[in-house]
Parts: structure tokens; C-alpha cells; sequence
């Protein structure tokens, strides 16, 4: 069985969203939008790539014209063409 740390047990006795114990969370609206919170921070960036890191791997984000729009912290505002996701550990 797998250890969890206190505060994710903690977080789940209390029925708290993972974010707000520091889970990454992906909100995407169509094809042109992605919200990205609580990510480890950029890996690699390009207009047709955007890589971050993501919980124990990445997550890697495919497109065309990919802006960053916003970033405060570990919340990014992504836009463009998004057409592929691809999570790697």
C-alpha cells in the first residue's frame, strides 16, 4: 500500500480539492484555451510546445501559435492551437 503524506491524508479526511493542497490542475476551454495550475515550472517552451512539469512527470502540451498570456506563480495562461496532451513520468 502506498504511504501518503499527512497532509494529502489530511486534505482527503477534510474532502479538500487537490489543488488546494498543491495538486496540479488542467482546465482547458475548445481547442484554444488551457489554464494550468500548481505546475513545477517550465521545462521547455516554443510556439508548438509547451512542457512543464506535472506532479512526479511532465506534461506536455502540442500546438500551433502557443502564447504564454499570463503566469504568476505556478498558474499559466496558455493560448493558441492546442492539439495534443501527452503526460510522461
Amino acid at each position: 500500500m502506498k504511504h501518503l503524506p499527512l497532509v494529502q491524508k489530511l486534505g482527503e479526511k477534510l474532502e479538500l480539492p487537490g489543488e488546494a493542497l498543491g495538486e496540479p490542475k488542467l482546465s482547458i476551454w475548445g481547442d484554444r484555451l488551457a489554464l494550468l495550475e500548481n505546475h513545477g515550472g517550465i521545462l521547455h517552451w516554443s510556439d508548438e510546445l509547451l512542457a512543464l512539469r506535472w506532479g512526479g512527470g511532465s506534461l506536455l502540451l502540442h500546438g500551433a501559435d502557443l502564447r504564454i498570456r499570463a503566469m504568476d506563480g505556478a498558474v499559466l495562461l496558455l493560448s493558441g492551437t492546442l492539439t495534443k496532451l501527452e503526460w510522461k513520468e
